[in-house]
């Protein structure tokens, strides 16, 4: 009789899987070029990030419920409303480090509504992960 041969799949991390190439706003954008530069790509959020040596550190995201914001109060009737992305953004983020393996990051998907988490390693942003990014990571696992 022959032994099965075992195969084992390494489990992937974030920095396998995750996206790099990120569409960022900064703190001190004005609030209506960064919804046209979500607009513009098609994107539901992004990173909001100051720079350091040209590295991006998080300092909060910007989503599409955040800018809704501006048209869920009434004074947007009286007046244009004016403000930066500071003023608006989520500061409180919950951010993934890059050796994170993949079913960790499915967890934390399950149990908060997020689109996607921010992949950081000693507070500057490296990349992104999206659940559309873990499904396709967990593909070869199935």
């Amino acid at each position: 009789m022959q032994a099965e041969a075992q195969t084992t799949t390494q489990v992937p991390i974030a920095e396998d899987f995750m996206t790099r190439d990120l569409v960022c706003v900064e703190p001190e954008t004005h609030l209506y070029d960064a919804i046209n530069i979500l607009s513009r790509h098609s994107i539901s959020g992004a990173p909001v990030v100051s720079y350091e040596h040209r590295r991006r550190r998080l300092v909060g995201i910007l989503s599409e419920k955040d800018c809704l914001s501006i048209l869920s109060n009434e004074a947007f009737y009286a007046q244009e409303p004016v403000g930066t992305v500071r003023e608006y953004m989520s500061k409180k983020i919950v951010t993934v480090p890059p050796g994170i393996d993949l079913f960790t990051v499915a967890s934390l998907f399950m149990k908060h509504p997020f689109r996607r988490l921010p992949v950081v390693d000693q507070g500057f942003l490296v990349g992104q992960v999206s659940r559309i990014d873990v499904l396709r990571a967990g593909k070869p696992l199935w």
